[in-house]
């Protein structure tokens, strides 16, 4: 850590990275390139990343989840987001329900997730 004169930011980020070993392989920026569209940020106070939950009616802290954004089925041909072929056979369709829109929803998922660290 090395502590800046004037601290931009109260808290901590936290965020996916792709491996070392898989960085280093011929396939390292192909992987990286694929990260920098799906990749999430998630901010907190302290370092643990906490949230306060519930629990018989006492208030107890639980590790927030944190995972990869999903592709819609709407942007997946989006040339903004600039998928391509290659790319794209590393992505998984999923029909979910959401509860929120009470219908049934196509996503895309990644499904190599051993490469991202």
């Amino acid at each position: 850590m090395i502590p800046l004169e004037k601290p931009y930011q109260k808290g901590f980020v936290r965020f996916f990275v792709v491996r070392d070993d898989v960085k280093r392989s011929k396939d390292g920026d192909f992987f990286e390139e694929i990260l920098r569209k799906i990749n999430t940020y998630m901010y907190s106070e302290n370092r643990k990343f906490l949230k306060k939950k519930r629990k018989f009616g006492r208030k107890i802290y639980v590790q927030r989840e944190q995972k990869l954004k999903y592709i819609t089925s709407f942007s997946w041909n989006d040339p903004k987001l600039g998928l391509t072929d290659r790319e794209r056979q590393y992505f998984e369709k999923k029909d979910e329900y959401c509860p929120i829109r009470r219908i049934f929803g196509t996503y895309y998922k990644f499904i190599n997730h051993g490469d991202l660290g």
